[in-house]
Parts: structure tokens; C-alpha cells; sequence
């Protein structure tokens, strides 16, 4: 049997005998889906794509930090779907409240000033809703000059993955090396072992993360160990701070070649190589690498809890809780609250047809299934 990825890439299932199942996987996307039959597989795989295309990624920006409100307003429903579907319906109106309410009142510098930087906080906001994650408990948006960036806590990968019903994981571990530290590592027989047997003071350079998860239903620890070259690699495809930065770099040398000493990024804005910051370098490198490795081994198994609960957030009761509803309730609340801060909260403008939510589908509860320990990056 055969699946279409959400790449356009024919997948044919293939059978572990070890494990008794049938799966899907595709390598290029890090998604996959596996059952005891390969219409079960299938189900879990197509679920899989659904989850991973449900982000709000590609919504326009809103056009200023006062129409941010009204952006909310008029996405809704794609901002609900793109919430963590294993949290509970008060909890997802309450989380996006918080968020919302989060931004408006933090500090992003340039960012809402530039078109990359207003896209970076509407794609910080979405990944911290995709998280579960309320803002600053579980995770913070970090301004870099004029973009913004998602930094989820270690908690925000707890909570995802070991909270709530069908949670894969009992526990969690993301752990810096330094180059000072005696260590042990190894695999055995589908285990991953990690300790640091003692360490290093002062700790050194740091030379790599690891990140272990204890899985419920077999009791075994896996894990995965990233050195630094192949995260900085990884942030030099999929970090956006660390994207804008080496563009700036680049743009730099070529007017540098001109005789210049800056960047002529507006009319009336230049930037001068003082301005242009490295978010990988000094303090804030263990925590940007941090970052990169949980998502990187984490992200495939979210990808799976997510949609294993699609229908479950929303259950079926005598008065269900629309997408729509929840939004509403948000925005009024927030308003309510922050009516005295130092912006201002237009009305919602009036929807253009091609502007107006699509109605989201109800999907077929998934049925229990053992969680994916698809051994892929996700990034």
C-alpha cells in the first residue's frame, strides 16, 4: 500500500517484525504513522499531515502592533486549530488570552516595524500556541534587533508530552555538554544512556546537547545526542534569527566592498556591524542549542500527539465550544483587561470574502495507539 506525503511524495508502508506493525514514514518531512494493520497506519499517517499543515505559518501579518487584536479577530480559526489539541477547552481560551495579552505588553523592539519582523512575531505566536505553552511560564518571545523569535522552557516540552491523557513520555531531559565534563553514553537494545559522571568547573566550550525521554508504555529511555556543528547546521536552515543575521552579515561584507560601513535597510535606518547581534554566541548559545535539539527529537512525537487529538479537545457534548466561540470570548477578555494600557484596540474591520475562516472538519477520533518513536529530526 502506498501514501501521499504532504511533499507530493509517493510512501510505501513497510512491516517491522520487531514491533509487529505496519508504518508510513517520510524522511524528507520526519512524518509518520504506524498500526497494527495498514489501514490503521494509513489513518495515523494521514492524521500526522493533517497536524503538521495545521500552523499558521503562512497568514499575513498583522500591519501594526494596534491591529494585532483585530488580526486575532479575523484568523481565529486558524489560530485554534493550530493550538495544542491535548489541551483542554477552558485551558486553550485561556492560554491564547494569556499570549495575546503577552505580546501586546512585551517589549519587540524594531520587530513590529518591519514586514520579517511583524511575520516573526505572528510565527512566534503560533509556535507557542502549537506548544501548549503559556507565555512567560513556559517559554518567552526574544527579541534579536528587528525579529522576534519562540524560546520554549524545558517545561513547555514537559508539559506537551507528559501531560494529560495518552501522554507518551513520563519524563524529560534537555542537557548541555561541556567540553570540562567526563560523561558516559550509549545505546543498548532500543535504550538510550546518558550521565555526566562528573562535571567540568569551569564547564568549557559548549560541545553538544542531549535530550532523553522516558517512554510510558515500554519504560525504556530514548534519546538523541546532537554535537554543536550539526546544530548550528540546523539553525542555519531553521532558526530566524540566526537566518536574518547571517543575511545581514552577507549584506555587510558587500558594503564593506563599497566603501560603506552599514546597511541602508530603510531611507532613514542603517545598520552598523555593532547592531547586528549573533544569537548563538556568548550566554545565549546553550539555550538557542537547547532549543534546537528538543525540537529537533521532540517535535515528531508532538506531531503525533497532536494528531491523535484532533477530535478530542472539542468532545461532543449538548453545547460544543466552536473554534470561533473560544476566540470570541478571548478577545473580549483580553480587551477587558488591557483597556487601559498604552494602545489602542480598534474594532474588528469588516471581512473581505476571501478573508473570512473556514470552517474546520470534524475528524474521526484516532484510536489509541502506541506513540511514535520514529528515530528522525524533525527540523
Amino acid at each position: 500500500m502506498k501514501a501521499l506525503c504532504k511533499c507530493n511524495k509517493q510512501i510505501e508502508s513497510s512491516f517491522s517484525s520487531k514491533e509487529k506493525m505496519y508504518f508510513f514514514y517520510c524522511q524528507d518531512c520526519k512524518i509518520g504513522g504506524k498500526g497494527k494493520t495498514e489501514k490503521e497506519a494509513l489513518e495515523q499517517f494521514q492524521q500526522a499531515i493533517t497536524a503538521a499543515t495545521s500552523v499558521i505559518d503562512n497568514l499575513p501579518a498583522p500591519a501594526s502592533k494596534d491591529k494585532f487584536l483585530s488580526w486575532v479577530s479575523v484568523n481565529n480559526s486558524a489560530l485554534v486549530a493550530n493550538s495544542a489539541t491535548f489541551v483542554d477547552k477552558p485551558e486553550t481560551s485561556h492560554m491564547i488570552q494569556k499570549n495575546a495579552k503577552y505580546i501586546l505588553q512585551a517589549d519587540f523592539k524594531n520587530a513590529w516595524n518591519t514586514p520579517e519582523g511583524r511575520q516573526s512575531i505572528v510565527d512566534a505566536f503560533g509556535e507557542a500556541l502549537y506548544f501548549g505553552a503559556t507565555l512567560p511560564e513556559m517559554g518567552s518571545i526574544v527579541p534579536f534587533k528587528d525579529i522576534v523569535e519562540f524560546i520554549p522552557a524545558v517545561s513547555a516540552f514537559q508539559f506537551a508530552l507528559t501531560s494529560g491523557k495518552s501522554a507518551p513520555f513520563s519524563e524529560i531531559h534537555i542537557d548541555p555538554l561541556y567540553s570540562a565534563d567526563i560523561y558516559e553514553m550509549s545505546r543498548n537494545d532500543g535504550s538510550f544512556h546518558f550521565e555526566i559522571k562528573k562535571m567540568g568547573f569551569p564547564r568549557g566550550d559548549i560541545i553538544g546537547i542531549v535530550v532523553q525521554a522516558k517512554d510510558i508504555e515500554s519504560g525504556k529511555m530514548v534519546g538523541e545526542a546532537y554535537d554543536e556543528k550539526r546544530l548550528m547546521e540546523k539553525a542555519k536552515q531553521h532558526s530566524v534569527s540566526y537566518r536574518y543575521y547571517l543575511q545581514d552579515m552577507e549584506l555587510l561584507k558587500k558594503a564593506q566592498a563599497e566603501g560603506k560601513d552599514f546597511i541602508q535597510k530603510t531611507p532613514t535606518w542603517k545598520v552598523y556591524e555593532r547592531d547586528i547581534t549573533n544569537p548563538y554566541a556568548n550566554a545565549d548559545k546553550p539555550e538557542m542549542l537547547k532549543k534546537l535539539a528538543g525540537k529537533s527529537f521532540l517535535y515528531p512525537f508532538m506531531k503525533v500527539r497532536n494528531a491523535k487529538a484532533v477530535a478530542g479537545e472539542w468532545k461532543e457534548d449538548d453545547k460544543l465550544d466552536t473554534p470561533i466561540t473560544i476566540l470570541n470570548n478571548s478577545i473580549d477578555k483580553i480587551q477587558q483587561d488591557i483597556k487601559d494600557a498604552d494602545f489602542k484596540i480598534e474594532d474588528e474591520p469588516e471581512k473581505k470574502p476571501e478573508e473570512q475562516p473556514v470552517r474546520e472538519k470534524k475528524t474521526k477520533p484516532a484510536e489509541k495507539e502506541k506513540p511514535d518513536l520514529f528515530d528522525g529530526d524533525s527540523l
